[in-house]
């Protein structure tokens, strides 16, 4: 009996001991199991039902912990994000190299500008980057720790300012960063504004060159009066072509600088026929026939008069100047789907292709000597293509060896 009570109160005992470890170790277990699971990305797991003793309140801190530290984890995700958006929309093309040589970081743009029509991160730039100058740049720049700036064409038609900036920790480098600016624009309007200077000291120098020379002749005293009749009235024209560059280029300006030109009701008829009666004895010279059909033209548009008269002076003036003797001028107005188009046609000398995409350029000729004879100053086109931007107004031009068909379409309210 003793034996039996015996065995039966150390069997009790046992599972009292079993019992309480089970109490002990599941929650340790537990506490582990948690931790090992965070270590390893299971950032949602949370302790469950802890008790409200030491491994409890151990517990409990656990997952404080894990909550601060998601939020952390939520925040660094968030900012990151931020940060990739950031680069992504920014127009400069950004790329980060480490000292493995491996690109890191980049946005759409450094592979817009550099043609790369495949994912690159994680890859070594060598095999990502086709440009032998820049790749020597960057392994110069990984090797000395030495910035560097340069420009270069990296694609047809695209240039690009280079800056390649090494990127340092506390005692040694981390990588380089590569900035791809692009400066065609702007190398552009640099030669556009080199080439107006130059455009406009030779149109002005040429009047003045030939008046400076009937003078000289007129002070010589050795004319007859004839002569000198002749001679004062080339002067005079040259005097009215230099007022004409200089009338054209103030008219341009204004209307690049300008943006308040009022809409108001405009009778293009009116206009039209305004611009022929100012232009017929140029007509009359060179015996161009004009049939201008416009029935379509509605009785007003809401449009700027003085832009619409512009527009369509110079392209009709354009007509005549460059059109044959005994030539023909045809303007023709079409309504379709609140839309009006008015194409003006001359039977004139005509456009070659390569200079369509130029004819609107500010003294772009295409027959330079043809032009001045003509009296021209070459700016005629270009204030059409501005004052049409002003009034939503799109203008384009066809042209073959028989002629030219400048079309102007206008949006008509309702």
């Amino acid at each position: 009996t003793v034996l039996i009570f015996t065995v039966v109160l150390f069997g009790f005992a046992m599972l009292m001991v079993v019992g309480l470890s089970r109490v002990i170790t599941n929650p340790i277990n537990e506490s582990i199991d948690f931790a090992w699971g965070f270590a390893k990305g299971d950032l949602g797991r949370r302790i469950i039902n802890y008790n409200d003793d030491e491994i409890g309140r151990l517990q409990s801190a656990l997952n404080s912990l894990a909550d601060a530290l998601q939020d952390k984890i939520n925040g660094f995700l968030l900012e990151q994000n931020k940060l990739a958006a950031t680069v992504q929309s920014i127009h400069e093309g950004i790329a980060l190299i480490d000292t493995r040589k491996r690109i890191v970081l980049h946005n759409r743009a450094f592979s817009s500008f550099l043609t790369i029509d495949q994912e690159i991160l994680d890859r070594n730039y060598y095999e990502a980057i086709r440009s032998s100058s820049l790749n020597a740049k960057i392994e110069y720049a990984l090797s000395s720790s030495v910035p560097c700036s340069f420009e270069e064409e990296l694609r047809s038609g695209i240039t690009c300012e280079i800056y390649i900036t090494p990127i340092s920790g506390e005692h040694e480098l981390n990588g380089v960063l590569i900035v791809l600016h692009d400066v065609t624009e702007r190398k552009r309007i640099v030669k556009l504004k080199t080439e107006l200077v130059g455009n406009l000291s030779h149109e002005l120098k040429t009047p003045i060159t030939i008046l400076k020379g009937y003078l000289e002749t007129l002070r010589e005293n050795r004319c007859d009066k004839d002569t000198i009749g002749e001679l004062i009235d080339k002067a005079l024209a040259s005097v009215e072509r230099q007022n004409s560059i200089i009338n054209d280029m103030l008219k341009l300006n204004m209307l690049e600088t300008t943006r308040a030109f009022q809409d108001e009701d405009v009778d293009l008829r009116d206009v039209i026929e305004n611009c022929l009666n100012i232009l017929t004895p140029k007509v009359r010279e060179k015996r161009i026939v004009v049939a201008a059909q416009l029935d379509a033209l509605p009785g007003a548009i809401r449009a700027n008069r003085f832009l619409a008269e512009e527009i369509l002076f110079n392209i009709i003036d354009n007509g005549i100047n460059y059109n044959r003797d005994d030539g023909s001028l045809t303007i023709v107005a079409q309504l379709q789907h609140r839309r009006l188009a008015l194409e003006i046609s001359d039977t004139g000398i005509g456009i070659p292709p390569e200079s369509l995409d130029r004819v609107f350029e500010r003294f772009y000729r295409v027959n330079k000597s043809r032009s001045r004879a003509t009296g021209g100053t070459g700016l005629g086109l270009s204030i059409v293509k501005h004052a049409a931007e002003l009034i939503a107004w799109q203008i384009s031009v066809k042209s073959t060896e028989s002629g030219s068909t400048f079309t102007i379409e206008i949006p008509i309210e309702e």
